[in-house]
């Protein structure tokens, strides 16, 4: 057996992980250690059945052992699919592709001196993981040649799939409105999901919650038990990152309990672990602030009910990879999500920027008592709500003319709201009356009204969208 032997390094990038890619199918992350060291080469890299053969320029040839490769294949059967997609294995155990172009890299490889730099290997330049990959298709090397200098970004390694999708192990923390359902969507579409709460009262509901939100899909209840089987709750942080390969931050909309929730997270988590954060409101630049790998934060932003609703927002902070961004697109158009792509950061993203300038229109028109807040539903409702739902603003605005839109909007808009504060909220707040939870706001809420609107609100999405 020839010497030379090719694993992962021992330095804090190289211990991050096997970032093997797989072709034409999006994959994140997984820190582990590669699963083949060690993987021992060919001296010169020639085919070991025939020594005389030359070395093809620009290819890099793997010889791997015959016994060890029976062992990873049944082992790991992924491997034998990435086998199977850049290569072929002969008798002598050879994993050769005179297809694909491959690019030597000139790393230091850990257990092989100066000589491993001579050799024709093609290695991820940061964590030297051995595992064969066409360098156009690496991500962070799409140039099509692997770099000395490996970009931030992030490392695609092979899952196993469900119906030809790929399986994800996502850690979501927090587990309250948002996180909960952003659990289910993720758990329907075949991913595994391991929740994390501060609160020891919202993890020990979370299995109810989880099981009213299926019902509320209309599963049936072997269907419910799959689903549910994929989400698994934990006491610590510790042990969300040890069994996840990307984490969603879902906790309240305050700056300083974002910042403060990603540092830690930061301080357990290799550099190249995706983070999305379902910030609604915030900036994501000024969340990032205080991160040491802000390039790996993606501002991806669910509607709720995250199971419910299609629309899902993704954009970038101001150091954020874009290659990050497009991982997350691409994860969640194979959920069948509807994705926009936001070209930069801005706070409320578009859909809440919208949602609110209607909101404050509408609390401008309370405190001017041109009508009451029941009016106001049902003049939306019956009119809006029904239009926007085939229509959007700015196809409406082409359809009825420009020249009209105009006159209307220089008509309205000196008397529309400017205001930053209402005291149409600030009234009832100071009354201790803080809406649905408290039994009463704007309206009243009668016990059981939350279900009865939580029911109406999925029917009504789903009635749109065509759904049973």
């Amino acid at each position: 057996m020839p010497t030379g032997v090719v694993g992962c390094g021992d330095t804090e990038d190289a211990r991050t992980a096997c970032c093997s890619s797989q072709m034409g199918t999006a994959h994140l992350f997984r820190p582990s250690r590669c699963p083949l060291q060690p993987l021992r080469l060919g001296r010169t890299g020639r085919d070991a059945s025939d020594p005389s053969a030359p070395r093809p320029r620009g290819h890099a040839e793997y010889a791997l052992g015959t016994r060890l490769t029976r062992c990873v294949c049944a082992l790991l059967p992924s491997w034998s699919r990435a086998v199977a997609a850049y290569g072929h294995g002969d008798s002598a155990g050879t994993v050769n592709d005179g297809r694909l172009s491959w690019a030597p890299s000139d790393v230091r490889l850990p257990g092989s001196p100066a000589r491993a730099r001579r050799r024709a290997v093609s290695v991820c330049s940061v964590c030297a993981c051995c595992a064969p990959r066409p360098a156009a298709a690496a991500v962070g090397c799409r140039d099509g040649a692997l770099r000395r200098t490996h970009p931030p970004g992030p490392h695609r390694y092979i899952r196993p799939t469900l119906g030809g999708h790929t399986m994800i192990r996502f850690g979501i923390i927090g587990g309250g409105l948002m996180g909960h359902g952003i659990a289910v969507a993720l758990a329907r579409a075949g991913h595994r999901v391991v929740v994390y709460d501060a609160e020891s009262a919202t993890l020990a509901s979370l299995d109810e919650r989880i099981v009213r939100a299926l019902e509320r899909c209309d599963m049936l209840p072997g269907d419910v038990g799959l689903v549910t089987a994929r989400i698994t709750a934990v006491k610590t942080l510790s042990d969300l990152v040890l069994r996840v390969d990307a984490v969603i931050e879902a906790v309240p909309e305050r700056l300083d309990v974002k910042q403060q929730v990603l540092q830690a997270l930061e301080a357990k988590i290799p550099a190249v672990m995706p983070v999305w954060s379902n910030t609604s409101v915030l900036s994501l630049t000024e969340v990032a602030k205080g991160m040491r790998h802000p390039q790996r934060l993606v501002g991806v932003h669910w509607w709720n009910p995250p199971y419910v609703i299609p629309l899902v927002e993704v954009a970038p902070g101001a150091e954020t990879d874009h290659r990050f961004v497009q991982e997350a697109c691409d994860v969640l158009n194979e959920m069948g999500k509807t994705t926009v792509r936001l070209h930069r950061d801005v706070p409320g993203f578009i859909g809440n920027r919208l949602q609110f300038a209607l909101v404050r229109e509408a609390l401008h028109l309370l405190e001017q008592e041109v009508c009451d807040p029941v009016t106001i539903d049902t003049v939306m409702r019956a009119s809006l709500g029904l239009r926007w739902s085939a229509v959007g603003p700015m196809e409406n605005a082409d359809f009825i003319g420009l020249d009209l839109t105009r006159n209307i909007l220089d008509s309205l808009a000196p008397h529309l709201s400017t205001e930053i504060t209402s005291p149409a909220l600030d009234k009832p707040l100071a009354a201790g009356h803080r809406g649905r939870a408290s039994g009463g706001g704007l309206l009243t809420w009668p016990a059981g009204r939350d279900e009865e609107v939580a029911q109406r609100l999925d029917s009504g999405i789903r009635r749109n969208l065509g759904q049973p």
